[in-house]
């Protein structure tokens, strides 16, 4: 998809580590940047996927866990600009001692338009 060719970061993993016990928040930021000529419309969301694939089974998924902080998952980005992600992961108390995953989703919104005018 175009957004590929416009949005870049800084972080290709947010990786919280290894968490202390269940029941604790913890807040990481990822910049993001967009880096066309252009406006861009970026959706975000978390997605149970592992390394780009779906996750064969859900027993490790933590994407209903992550939050944005202030809580928008859509926005405009102008020409070369550059936004800070707040993302906060709140592990539940009930999580047992093994590693969850989440993947962070940037999507633009206005990708036909986008491959239309600078395909």
């Amino acid at each position: 998809m175009a957004i590929e060719q416009c949005l870049k970061t800084d972080e290709k993993n947010l990786d919280f580590g290894r968490l202390g016990d269940g029941g604790g928040s913890y807040t990481r930021e990822v910049t993001i940047k967009n880096d066309c000529d252009h406006e861009i419309t970026v959706s975000s969301s978390f997605e149970p996927k592992i390394n780009g694939a779906p996750m064969a089974t859900l027993e490790h998924d933590a994407s209903s866990w992550m939050t944005f902080v202030g809580g928008e998952t859509k926005f405009t980005m102008g020409a070369k600009t550059s936004k800070v992600l707040q993302i906060r992961g709140y592990v539940p108390a009930s999580t047992d001692n093994t590693s969850y995953y989440s993947e962070l989703n940037l999507k633009n919104d206005s990708s036909d338009q986008h491959d239309a005018e600078y395909g």
